[in-house]
């Protein structure tokens, strides 16, 4: 039921309903509460994250990502930390707040370095990088978008083609 919940969930997000969507994991969540099941619950608790920053709903989006910051950090996971950390900093960055958005990606990068994990080692960079263009930082959003794609040589996966692009478009925009 809980995995069903979420992918119904993901595909009204997709539709564009974000308050059913919103519904569906409400209800993921209080499954996971109530089995105890931690990694489900963060589970949850990221998918009402990423629900309410699509709804402009900032705040909640921020205390459901703390919760599952809280969550992955108890359960020692750090892959589900990297990506924490980047939805935090993605919710920092909607709202404007540059520098809580560098603090999130700096973590991200950290963590992802502990786990020797170059594809989130080159979102971290790639983050870092949009992140310091959106300041108005060009010199420093260029170092860290020219990481990106050195790290991006080093990974195999069919979306590194697709970051590539996407940091050299990044890398325009600093020009």
């Amino acid at each position: 039921i809980f995995r069903a919940l979420g992918n119904i969930g993901d595909v009204l997000i997709k539709m564009g309903d974000l308050d059913e969507a919103a519904k569906m994991f409400q209800r993921q969540l209080q499954i996971a509460r109530q089995l105890r099941e931690r990694n489900l619950e963060a589970s949850a608790c990221g998918s009402l994250g990423l629900v309410n920053r699509l709804m402009k709903k900032f705040d909640k989006a921020l205390g459901f990502h703390t919760q599952e910051l809280t969550l992955r950090q108890e359960m020692a996971d750090i892959l589900g930390e990297c990506r924490c950390h980047q939805s935090l900093g993605a919710v920092h960055m909607a709202i404007g707040n540059f520098i809580h958005a560098l603090k999130c990606y700096q973590e991200q990068l950290e963590r992802s370095q502990e786990l020797k994990d170059m594809s989130q080692i080159s979102n971290a960079f790639g983050n870092l990088g949009i992140a310091r263009l959106n300041m108005g930082h060009y010199e420093e959003a260029i170092g860290f978008l020219e990481q990106q794609l050195g790290t991006l040589e080093q990974v195999n996966t069919p979306q590194v083609q697709h970051d590539k692009a996407r940091s050299l478009g990044h890398l325009g925009d600093c020009y």
